[in-house]
């Protein structure tokens, strides 16, 4: 059996991690992009905040969309995680921990509360409220379509 490393993911629906994809952007002197899966392509799904109520769903039972400040954790091997991470390395997704990896189990309950900390992907923002993106620049007000 191959080792596994647990992988968070903040985002309600979850998120598919590929590896193993060509893309071609020029082809006969014009910008068109090719996608292509090479012979050791590999996926994974991320299960999101929302999985939880999946089976519920599918079953027909209306389920009430909460917020649910909780990642969901999915087991993923090593090799392929590392290698994700070299074929994907400046994704902002990883950069502003949408999704992240759990190295020791015993630090999950820390990288809970950090995560619980930043604002959730995908909620309203506070308007009164100051944030700060994930290049370090400060956001003292949001600008709604209706402020303009």
């Amino acid at each position: 059996m191959s080792e596994v490393i647990e992988i968070g993911c903040r985002l309600p629906a979850g998120y598919t991690l590929e590896v193993g994809i060509q893309t071609t952007t020029q082809a006969n002197n014009r910008p068109v992009t090719q996608v292509q899966r090479k012979p050791d392509y590999q996926r994974v799904v991320l299960r999101g905040t929302h999985s939880h109520t999946a089976k519920l769903r599918a079953q027909k039972i209306q389920v009430p969309s909460i917020q649910n400040p909780e990642p969901a954790f999915t087991k993923v091997p090593v090799t392929f995680w590392e290698r994700w991470k070299k074929e994907h390395p400046n994704t902002p997704i990883l950069r502003n921990g949408d999704i992240f990896e759990v190295k020791d189990v015993k630090d999950k309950a820390a990288i809970v509360l950090d995560i619980a900390a930043r604002p959730q992907p995908f909620n309203p923002m506070d308007p009164d409220k100051i944030y700060t993106t994930s290049d370090g620049k400060k956001i003292e007000k949001a600008v709604f379509d209706e402020d303009k």
